[in-house]
C-alpha cells in the first residue's frame, strides 16, 4: 500500500522487521523470528490412493492388463510369461554378498505396467536377484498402473484409470518400471525403467548410499 518510499510508520517498522529477520535466519541460522512472522506454508500430505484389488481388462489391443496392487502370482496367473526371464536370468555372483549385508531393514517398492517391456525384462529379473538374497516377495510391493493410451474407450473402467493416475503422483512416477528403495520411511533411490549399469550394480551404488 506504500509508493517509491514506505511513509506509513507501522509499515516502516514491518519492512524494517522482515529486514533484519531475513538477515537472522539466513545469516545467523535463527529462523524464529522470520518464522514468527512469516509461518512456513506446509506442502500438503500426499495421501496414498485407496486399494482397488486386482483388476483386469482386456483393452481391444494387445493382450490383458492388470492394474492395482499385484503380486508375482497374479501376474502368473493372469498375464503368464514372465517366468521365463526370471529362469534365463544370471545374477551377479560376486555382487550378491555386498548386497544381502546391506538389503536387511530395506522397503521395496516396483510401480510397473504388465503392457510394459521393461517391466516385463527387469522386474522377473530383480525376483530373481531377491531369491538369491532371500528377500521375502511378499514384503515387496507391486502396483501395476496404466499408460497414457488407455482410456474408457479402450476399454478401461473410469475407476481404475483414476486410481492409476493417483498412483502414479503418490510415487511420482514418470516412467516404468520403476523399483524405489527406502529405508527407515525415507526414499534412499530408485531404478527407472531400466538400470544404467545392471539391477545389482545399481541396487549396490543405491543401498551403499548414506
Amino acid at each position: 500500500g506504500q509508493n517509491h518510499f514506505i511513509l506509513d510508520y507501522r509499515k516502516r517498522v514491518a519492512w524494517s522487521d522482515a529486514q533484519l529477520a531475513w538477515f537472522d535466519k539466513w545469516l545467523k541460522d535463527q529462523p524464529e523470528w522470520w518464522n514468527d512472522m512469516y509461518p512456513p506454508i506446509e506442502e500438503p500430505v500426499k495421501k496414498k490412493p485407496e486399494s482397488i484389488g486386482v483388476v483386469k481388462a482386456v483393452p481391444d489391443e494387445g493382450g490383458p492388463v492388470l492394474f492395482g496392487e499385484i503380486s508375482r502370482g497374479d501376474i502368473a496367473t493372469e498375464i503368464g510369461g514372465w517366468e521365463a526371464e526370471y529362469d534365463a536370468y544370471v545374477p551377479d555372483a560376486e555382487l550378491l554378498p555386498s548386497l544381502q549385508e546391506l538389503i536387511y531393514g530395506v522397503d521395496i517398492v516396483c510401480v510397473l505396467g504388465t503392457w510394459c517391456s521393461d517391466s516385463q525384462r527387469e522386474i522377473p529379473r530383480l525376483w530373481r536377484i531377491l531369491d538369491e538374497l532371500e528377500y521375502p516377495l511378499s514384503e515387496v510391493s507391486i502396483f501395476a498402473v496404466g499408460s497414457s493410451r488407455f482410456s474408457t474407450e479402450t476399454p478401461v473402467p473410469a475407476r481404475v484409470l483414476n486410481w492409476s493416475k493417483k498412483l502414479r503422483e503418490y510415487y511420482g512416477i514418470e516412467r516404468v518400471a520403476t523399483i524405489i528403495l527406502s529405508r527407515g520411511g525415507k526414499e534412499i533411490g530408485r531404478i527407472v525403467e531400466t538400470p544404467e549399469e545392471s539391477l545389482e550394480k545399481d541396487l549396490l551404488k543405491i543401498l551403499s548410499s548414506k
